[in-house]
């Protein structure tokens, strides 16, 4: 499970090493599921504004006549992704595909 917190001026991300197995018990309608927990590990991030790095990013390529890193496309698939995050939620969790 992974984490994550804008508002947060460390650890803005924080992955949750949980999970479940399943077995199937000896009755076709039986299951045991088993939860485990685990560690949580924060990776260190640069802690600098997404507008900010997005501006002198563009600035930079623009006085270097280079590329930025992200382009039209990349925006275009992450909005894509997050329509597609929405839509399942909307319909309890089905699976949406791009």
């Amino acid at each position: 499970m992974i984490l994550y917190d804008d508002m947060e001026n460390s650890e803005k991300i924080k992955i949750y090493d949980k999970g479940i197995s399943v077995k199937n018990g000896e009755e076709k309608y039986q299951q045991l599921v088993n939860y485990r927990l685990g560690d949580i590990r924060s990776p260190l991030l640069n802690n600098s504004e997404a507008l900010s790095s997005l501006i002198n990013d563009f600035i930079e390529s623009i006085t270097s006549n280079k590329s930025t890193r992200a382009s039209g496309y990349d925006g275009l698939a992450v909005v894509k992704l997050l329509e597609a995050t929405q839509e399942s939620i909307k319909n309890k969790g089905m699976e949406i595909y791009l």
